[in-house]
């Protein structure tokens, strides 16, 4: 069977892109860095603590979330102030570009999405991801 490593973790898929349910990104980028936070990803979700852990663990494994933490922490491994990103390019893309625009997509408003969304926003987009 030729499926990708994603098939066997569609809960941990679905889970990052409950996070996104609300078109909000709760997850990413400095704009959202409150929202990032253990505590406030269990708030905005409503899963259970152990739950969301388990699924975040799932994440950072298949390397497609990452957790930072400021330089200064003395234990960075048990630091409360750790902020959770996207890591993948992939899935920034998406959630950035594609998700986030999917009520246009539906509509079938493909030039407005990659000339009025897309493509002002590719080079700074691009540039984070090198």
């Amino acid at each position: 069977m030729e499926y990708t490593i994603f098939h066997n973790r569609k809960k941990e898929l679905d889970f990052l892109d409950s996070l996104y349910s609300d078109k909000k990104p709760k997850v990413v980028d400095r704009k959202y860095q409150r929202k990032n936070i253990l505590g406030r990803i269990i708030d905005e979700t409503g899963l259970d603590k152990g739950l969301v852990s388990k699924y975040i663990s799932v994440l950072i494994d298949l390397h497609i979330l990452e957790r930072r933490v400021p330089i200064t922490e003395l234990n960075p491994s048990k630091s409360r102030r750790g902020r959770y990103r996207i890591k993948d390019n992939f899935f920034k893309f998406w959630f950035r570009f594609i998700f986030s625009n999917a009520h246009y997509l539906e509509q079938h408003m493909y030039d407005f999405v990659l000339n009025e969304k897309i493509s002002p926003n590719l080079n700074t987009f691009i540039g984070e991801a090198f």
